[in-house]
Order: C-alpha cells, then sequence, then structure tokens
C-alpha cells in the first residue's frame, strides 16, 4: 500500500488544465488562433468555424486538403502531405506553430 506521500506525488505529475506545452498559434488566411498538439487540423479549423471542404474525414477524398506556409505536422497517413506543402487536413496534427492557406 501506498503512502499519502506517494499518492501526492503521482498526482502532482498530472498535467494542469493551463499546461501551455500542447498549445500552438495556427494562422489559416490570415486568421489567426490558439490550438493544440493533439487533434487533427480539420477538426481545429472547424471548432473556429473555419469551414474547409471535406467527404471522409479519413484521407481518401483529398477535399480538405490545404498548404503550409510555414511549420510542421504530424501526418498519420503515408499521403497526408505532397513534396509541394499541400497536406490533408484531416490526416495532420500540429507539431508547433503553423501558417496555412487553402
Amino acid at each position: 500500500m501506498s503512502s499519502p506521500h506517494e499518492k501526492k506525488s503521482e498526482l502532482s505529475s498530472i498535467p494542469s488544465i493551463t499546461d501551455t506545452t500542447n498549445q500552438v498559434c495556427i494562422e489559416f488566411n490570415g486568421r489567426c488562433f490558439l490550438g493544440n498538439k493533439q487533434h487533427v487540423l480539420l477538426e481545429q479549423l472547424e471548432e473556429q468555424g473555419i469551414e474547409i471542404p471535406y467527404s471522409c474525414r479519413a484521407g481518401i477524398c483529398r477535399f480538405c486538403q490545404i498548404k503550409i506556409i510555414i511549420g510542421e505536422v504530424k501526418t498519420l497517413t503515408q499521403d497526408a502531405m505532397d513534396k509541394d506543402g499541400n497536406i490533408l487536413s484531416c490526416c495532420c496534427i500540429p507539431k508547433g506553430n503553423l501558417t496555412l492557406s487553402d
């Protein structure tokens, strides 16, 4: 059985709600907002009221394609990014701050 001190140290390792390590600045067509490094771009753009065309949300239809101007993303599928910097917003998660365009 663990002591109260051990339980406290376990709880202290849980990230705070105000922890900003996962926050990123995302700029899309000149509009900036605070995003995160946990959710795909399509969902984050939609949460801001930015409408991106889509059909499948799985990287198959390619309707949600946008362009990276500055920054990097984690791709969830092999075809989520092309050599010209076009990405599928349904299959990419920000690694840091991003500037994007449609």
